[in-house]
């Protein structure tokens, strides 16, 4: 083999390497991004969850705004803010939940979501 062979191929170890170390840091930013989204998903299904199981023993209940006060205080939704309406023979539960990002390089990106939910039931 002859020198410049050599040359060529170690020429082209380093052009690798600095390719991988320039698109490392972009994909480690994706897979950050792309867990984060995972996380809002995650938070905002159980929003929906916990905005259905409150509205249902609300409107199942002679008191229907404690009884949703109390359901969210032993489900863990000690982060959700909470607001149940009654009017007439309908209960409605609105629910409030502020996602705040613990990644700390999507945390610039994305600092914070707030994530809404609404739900109302007839009363039984």
């Amino acid at each position: 083999m002859s020198s410049r062979r050599c040359h060529d191929i170690a020429r082209d170890r380093g052009q690798a390497v600095v390719e991988f170390a320039l698109t490392l840091p972009v994909v480690v930013l994706t897979i950050c991004l792309v867990a984060e989204v995972g996380a809002v998903t995650i938070d905002q299904i159980r929003l929906v969850h916990l905005c259905r199981e409150a509205t249902r023993v609300a409107s199942v209940s002679a008191d229907p705004e404690s009884a949703a006060r109390n359901f969210m205080a032993t489900a863990n939704g000690d982060d959700v803010d909470i607001e149940v309406m009654v009017s007439d023979d309908v209960v409605t539960v609105a629910l409030t939940r502020i996602h705040r990002t613990e990644t700390p390089l999507i945390g610039a990106l994305l600092p914070e979501v707030t994530m809404h939910e609404q739900l109302s039931m007839y009363t039984e």
